[in-house]
């Protein structure tokens, strides 16, 4: 019986899920896939033919825990997947320091410092104040430079 193209990848990644993780197969990848809903453990987003899952493991004990997302898998390293980081994370999103040292939440423009999206809504701004003669605030910038591109 000859293997479909689909079929020998497949196989393949087994093979190679076996030798990475000491017999895991994709069997119980899929088992797991299936407990977490096709879904990342952290974010939840689903996996698709541009959202790969990859099986996350320690690297100091060898624990195999879930399957994450690039970017949760990423974000899990940046902490050294320390739990203490993440809930000192979270406390930092939930109570930044600049709102309670001023009592009020205080903005800027939306995006990474010194793109050229942001450089455009800083002139879109600097445009609307000279028209009106007062600062324009981030919410009065016309809606479509604000959206993600």
């Amino acid at each position: 019986m000859k293997l479909t193209d689909a079929q020998k990848r497949l196989h393949e990644a087994d093979l190679r899920m076996q030798r990475n993780f000491s017999g895991f197969n994709m069997g119980m990848f899929s088992k797991v896939l299936q407990f977490q809903k096709e879904g990342c453990a952290i974010c939840g987003r689903k996996r698709s033919k541009y959202l790969r899952l990859s099986l996350d493991h320690s690297h100091r004990s060898g624990q195999i825990r879930g399957c994450l997302c690039w970017q949760c898998n990423k974000a899990l390293a940046a902490f050294n997947d320390n739990p203490v980081l993440f809930a000192m994370a979270a406390q930092y999103l939930l109570n930044p320091p600049v709102s309670v040292v001023f009592g009020k939440d205080l903005y800027t423009l939306p995006g990474r410092v010194d793109t050229k999206k942001r450089r455009k809504l800083v002139r879109a701004m600097k445009e609307q104040h000279e028209k009106t003669g007062r600062p324009s605030e981030p919410a009065n910038i016309p809606e479509q430079l604000c959206k993600k591109s």
